[in-house]
């Protein structure tokens, strides 16, 4: 069996958050330590209307019926592989200065539960936000998906979408970063495999 065809329920490696706001490792803390993010401070800096988290939710009119086939068919590849992940993207048109992976932390942490989700998804979502008026992307994820892939994993992950991008070819830019992502999530899979079994420290 490809491993394309493999459907992998992957264990939770040591688990380690980072501050939304500055990054530094914490524990899972209702206030950070080092810079004193909470939360409820984005209440403040995002007061509209929270976008909906769906597969799919294209603000900007980014993508045309070719791009979405082609994101579609990426985005399946990963559920297929991971199927416990939930794989979402948003585009927006928002100020350049706003701080996307607020924002996306704002957008998991605020909605409501949806109709269509569970509680569990939510916690496994990874939400791929584009500011389609600044050119920049970020991703924030649910509290079952961070601990498996770090802020440098999914910064190449983002890296991976910028030639695409540039050529305007945006569904295959959003391709490569899920294409990307589940490279780097079999390693980190592996190497949990590896841990667990002893055959790593």
């Amino acid at each position: 069996m490809s491993s394309g065809q493999r459907r992998t329920r992957i264990r939770s490696p040591r688990v380690a958050f980072t501050c939304p706001a500055c990054q530094t490792q914490i524990d899972s803390v209702d206030r950070c330590p080092n810079c004193q993010f909470t939360g409820a401070d984005t209440m403040r800096m995002f007061p509209g209307p929270v976008p909906e988290i769906r597969t799919m939710n294209d603000q900007a009119d980014l993508f045309d019926s070719s791009a979405l086939k082609v994101i579609d068919r990426s985005q399946n590849r990963l559920v297929r592989r991971f199927p416990q992940f939930r794989w979402r993207v948003c585009t927006v048109n928002l100020p350049a200065e706003t701080n996307l992976r607020l924002y996306g932390f704002w957008m998991l942490n605020v909605l409501p539960i949806q109709p269509e989700e569970s509680e569990s998804d939510r916690l496994w979502t990874v939400l791929l936000v584009i500011n389609v008026a600044a050119n920049r992307a970020a991703v924030a994820t649910g509290y079952s998906a961070e601990p498996w892939l770090g802020n440098d994993q999914w910064d190449k992950a983002l890296a991976a979408m910028i030639p695409a991008w540039k050529d305007g070819d945006y569904g295959k830019s959003v391709a490569a970063f899920h294409d990307t992502a589940r490279v780097l999530l079999e390693n980190s899979w592996r190497h949990a495999e590896a841990v667990l079994s002893g055959k790593s420290a």
